[in-house]
């Protein structure tokens, strides 16, 4: 019996030294996961906020620029840090009623702090927003 407890010894060390890295790798994995999946949501948002805005403009130039302006401001205000800032491309056609505004909203998520996972990731949304028929004249 002694004996076997003599070549067990060091066992739980190395048993230790196997399985460490291996959680350390699923918990830097989970939070890639998390942080790919919190910003996909906030990429979406940020389209569909800027089609909503587009939609309440009465021409075509200042539905792009409000689609611009407010799927920017939504991104900063969300705390997402995208390389360039993120890019917010609209589509808004001839604004008539019934019409439609499709926003696409493109960021590049890094996750160069995340150890030697590295890299980055783009995230796109685009969101459709209908304008609405019977809305009033100026």
């Amino acid at each position: 019996m002694m004996g076997l407890v003599q070549r067990e010894r060091g066992s739980m060390a190395v048993e230790a030294a196997v399985v460490a890295p291996m959680f350390v790798v699923a918990i830097l994995f989970a939070a890639v996961v998390a942080r790919v999946g919190a910003a996909q949501l906030e990429v979406r948002n940020a389209a569909h906020q800027a089609a909503r805005a587009a939609t309440l403009e009465r021409d075509p130039s200042a539905a792009s620029g409000a689609a611009v302006a407010t799927g920017h401001r939504s991104i900063e205000v969300s705390g997402l840090v995208c390389a360039g800032g993120g890019q917010v491309s609209p589509s808004v056609g001839g604004m008539t009623p019934g019409g439609t505004v499709s926003v696409t909203v493109t960021c590049t998520v890094s996750f160069s702090d995340l150890g030697f996972f590295g890299g980055s990731k783009v995230l796109e949304a685009t969101a459709v927003e209908v304008i609405e028929e019977k809305r009033s004249t100026p």
